[in-house]
């Protein structure tokens, strides 16, 4: 069977404005491996323990994370609300690569054989999901993301010019979706997926069509319950999106990024671990 490459049809909304994100505050420069605190964005950064290579936040209280290292490490979570909050290793011991919440708490791990598996809000009961829903066997995931009751992924088929192909679970099962390619995903919470594809390009799915958004080069994408959307160019800017075009918010070394509700979390290159609130 031919393989089809769709190739993303760009219709780019909006433009880089600096407004939103921007406060009177002066300009503070990045240091090395570090997040520059308030720097353009008026977030009050706090580090927190520990280090990780992935993030995701909860619309509750929960901040998981994968632990920094080679390959497959252990998933842990970090409880907001506990009076005395510290890093938790998952009830079954999960481990990965990747990590995603759902608005209800369960969490979706990524493995490095590409193998996705959810468990309860705190990591018990793993159940593996990579069964294609048409006669191709399973998918191979590389990354996944959730939001409002969806889940999606990219995995699959690769094409070297653009990534991964896009899938969404429906009634447990991996469904390719549209032909689009990505690297990494995120979902809002209307449910659409964001993926940023093999030229760090950034896609919104919505009304059943690919929309470019913007013309940022993006490395790290996340979505929160509160709406708003995050990336990283994972070099030195962070940016929000305001519903027609990228924010500058900060200055700060970030490579990986979510957003919670109400707050933004972050992960620089040395794996030290941020959480940004007002």
């Amino acid at each position: 069977m031919k393989k089809q490459v769709l190739l993303i049809p760009i219709v780019t909304v909006g433009s880089l404005l600096f407004g939103g994100c921007l406060q009177s505050e002066q300009t503070v420069g990045p240091q090395k491996n570090e997040l520059s605190y308030g720097a353009m964005s008026g977030l009050n950064w706090v580090q927190l323990p520990g280090a990780g290579k992935e993030i995701a936040a909860s619309s509750a209280s929960k901040i998981w994370r994968i632990d920094a290292g080679p390959g497959d490490q252990a998933v842990q979570y970090y409880d907001l609300s506990s009076p005395s909050p510290a890093w938790t290793p998952s009830a079954s011991i999960g481990r990965g690569v990747r990590v995603e919440v759902e608005n209800n708490g369960n969490v979706w791990v990524v493995n490095s054989a590409g193998n996705a598996f959810k468990a309860n809000s705190v990591g018990m009961n793993w159940v593996l999901y990579n069964a294609f829903s048409n006669a191709f066997g399973t998918a191979t995931i590389q990354d996944i993301g959730a939001g409002n009751g969806q889940v999606w992924a990219v995995g699959g088929v690769f094409d070297r010019t653009y990534g991964y192909e896009v899938l969404q679970l429906v009634n447990g099962l991996w469904k390719v979706s549209s032909g689009a390619f990505g690297m990494r995903i995120t979902v809002d919470n209307g449910g659409n997926p964001w993926i940023i594809n093999g030229q760090n390009d950034i896609y919104q799915l919505t009304g059943g069509s690919w929309i470019k958004r913007g013309s940022i080069k993006a490395y790290g994408i996340g979505a929160g319950p509160d709406g708003q959307v995050w990336i990283t160019e994972g070099s030195s800017k962070i940016y929000k999106w305001t519903g027609s075009t990228w924010d500058l918010c900060d200055n700060g070394l970030a490579t990986e990024i979510d957003r919670g509700n109400g707050f933004t979390i972050a992960i620089n290159s040395a794996g030290n671990i941020w959480k940004g609130t007002p």
